[in-house]
């Protein structure tokens, strides 16, 4: 500060005191200010708050021994308290984002300052380190992560047919794994089941009574008063014709049966030709990772228990079903058993 009114002329200011430093920054800032222009002012602090800053409790060299692949990383705080479990495609680059906007949130600036070292485990690719940061958040349960905790009951909406034939609404607590292509949807609680049924029915003009969103009574819904529904409720409107309005407002949440006999390995490949990482999946679960094809054919899931969950599901049927990524192949494991699986 004292370089900074000397260099530039600044009016003394009585320095050392809360009052005197800050009149001697706004000095400061008006004389930039009016040299610089307030474009290049700008520009320069937005560069400088882009600048990682490393945790005053973390080794000064940190950043500069990570690697600059994908993978997961683990920050840990007092006593070996896991804080913070993160995937990136660039790990160093990720972690160093973390330091350059700790200071826009509450929270960042917890971490940081609880902060004390960090590890991390490098991927082969993308989705080896996607299903990674999901297990890990899932069963250590670090402190600073909310999002992919796991759902302690998942529910989903199955259509059936009424007495009348008009097909109803159903929330599904027990989810028949081997039939998921007759449910809609997965959800963390019957709640959230619900919102997604008024949003189909608000969009597609259904019926709030065959949606199970009014109780069951004889006569037409409440929203057949506001022209909301056009009448299946009371036999105004055809059975064919409103079933086939269900099946399309609903068709983008059907889920997708496991096609599949058995396991599945996904060879995700290095960019720099080392060994790959192999994922085995099952029912859209991650059960493990090898690395090399001796290990795949000694294995034997027979016995094993693993969960499903809905972020896993998510990840993996876009993986599995959409996937042009020619850095992977799949290949078909049905000798080697089936784990049982549970639902979270």
């Amino acid at each position: 500060m004292d370089a900074l009114i000397e260099r530039h002329g600044l009016a003394q200011v009585q320095r050392h005191r809360a009052m005197g430093d800050v009149c001697a920054m706004l000095e400061f800032f008006t004389h930039a200010l009016a040299e610089k222009g307030a474009a290049q002012l700008e520009e320069s602090i937005a560069a400088l708050l882009q600048r990682p800053s490393t945790p005053s409790h973390l080794p000064l060299d940190t950043l500069k021994n990570l690697p600059r692949g994908p993978g997961v990383y683990r920050f840990y705080g007092e006593n070996d308290a896991l804080l913070y479990v993160g995937k990136s495609i660039n790990i160093a680059q990720r972690v160093a984002s973390h330091f350059s906007g700790d200071h826009n949130s509450s929270r960042g600036v917890r971490m940081s300052e609880s902060l004390r070292r960090v590890e991390y485990t490098e991927t082969a690719g993308e989705l080896g380190a996607l299903l990674l940061e999901l297990r890990q958040i899932k069963t250590l349960k670090p402190l600073f992560n909310r999002r992919s905790r796991a759902a302690k009951n998942l529910v989903s909406i199955e259509l059936v047919p009424n007495d009348d034939g008009y097909l109803q609404a159903q929330v599904v607590r027990e989810i028949e794994l081997h039939r998921l292509a007759n449910y809609f949807g997965l959800f963390r609680s019957k709640r959230d089941a619900e919102r997604a049924l008024s949003d189909i029915a608000a969009k597609n003009d259904l019926c709030n009574l065959l949606l199970g969103l009014e109780p069951q009574r004889n006569g037409p819904c409440f929203q057949r008063a506001l022209g909301r529904c056009q009448g299946a409720c009371d036999g105004g409107e055809d059975v064919i014709h409103y079933n086939l309005r269900m099946q399309i407002a609903f068709h983008q949440l059907r889920l997708q049966t496991w096609p599949w006999q058995g396991p599945v390995a996904i060879v995700e490949r290095r960019d720099d030709g080392a060994q790959p990482d192999i994922l085995v999946i099952y029912n859209w679960i991650h059960v493990t990772t090898v690395h090399d094809e001796h290990a795949l054919y000694d294995l034997s899931l027979r016995g094993q228990s693993v969960t499903f969950d809905l972020d896993s599901y998510k990840l993996l049927v876009k993986a599995l079903m959409n996937s042009t990524d020619t850095r992977h192949s799949l290949i078909e494991l049905p000798e080697v058993g089936a784990p049982e699986v549970v639902l979270s």
